[in-house]
């Protein structure tokens, strides 16, 4: 024979249950949001190339890095994982600061398919070519009387 107990007992496992599936279906929906961010909606023609900055000085781990000098975790996930759509004028002045470089550096250019600027327009002067690692592989190829080559060349560009 049941008794009340039990029915109670098994009422409050069954609530507990139901909430917690309810709480991980919203945890794992939060979570491919947050993975799966799409650009903006009108797909800017003109935006940050993070990722290709970091490339090009060769910052394997930009995440690491950040935060090594001085970036918030929560910003330095951003900007490694290329998701910043929009920056006030002082986090860009710390970062060009940072880098030595200019906004220019990090500011991309994509036309559209649809695109109606002329070909000599100014901002195709933002537009950039993808890097590659083959750089970094024909470097490792290299001699280290070449490499001492190059790197002789550098130093004296300073």
């Amino acid at each position: 024979m049941i008794n009340i107990f039990h029915i109670k007992h098994t009422i409050f496992y069954l609530k507990r249950v139901i909430f917690y599936m309810i709480f991980v279906f919203f945890y794992i929906l939060v979570v491919l949001k947050q993975n799966n961010q799409k650009p903006l909606k009108n797909n800017p023609m003109i935006f940050f190339n993070f990722a290709r900055f970091f490339k090009l000085k060769g910052i394997v781990r930009p995440f690491t890095y950040l935060t090594k000098n001085g970036y918030s975790p929560g910003y330095a996930t951003k900007l490694a994982n290329n998701r910043v759509n929009e920056i006030n004028l002082e986090r860009l002045e710390k970062f060009c600061r940072d880098f030595n470089c200019t906004p220019n550096d990090i500011l991309d250019f994509r036309p559209k398919t649809n695109n109606v600027l002329p070909k000599d327009h100014a901002l195709h002067t933002l537009t950039k070519a993808e890097i590659s690692n083959e750089v970094i592989g024909k470097i490792n190829a290299m001699s280290a009387e070449k490499i001492q080559q190059i790197h002789n060349i550098i130093k004296n560009m300073e």
